[in-house]
């Protein structure tokens, strides 16, 4: 066992939130689902009026569910999951199965 003194430490255990790749996906606006919680529940900022989702499971569920609690409008749904993710809600314009090849 050995001791360690310091200042400060620093715990970075969580994961990187990825963006998947596909064209322009670097345009402002384009942003992770926790890049996006961040701004809403630490920062109280809403990065837009309407948005479209991209990716699959709960995840996908959790992130549209928290958009629409904070008044955005959901434009359209993007589920990457083959099944389908049967926690999204009706009303809201899903594409399922598909795969994100570019923004513009």
């Amino acid at each position: 066992m050995r001791a360690v003194a310091a200042d400060a430490f620093v715990f970075a255990i969580g994961a990187q939130d990825l963006i998947p790749l596909f064209d322009n996906n670097d345009l402002p606006g384009i942003m992770g689902a926790r890049a996006l919680r961040l701004f809403l529940e630490r920062d109280g900022l809403v990065p837009g009026r309407n948005a479209v989702v991209y990716g699959a499971g709960p995840d996908l569920e959790n992130t549209v569910a928290l958009l629409r609690a904070w008044g955005v409008g959901i434009e359209a749904v993007i589920d990457a999951s083959p099944a389908g993710s049967p926690g999204l809600p009706d009303g809201v314009r899903t594409v399922a199965g598909a795969r994100l090849v570019g923004a513009e």
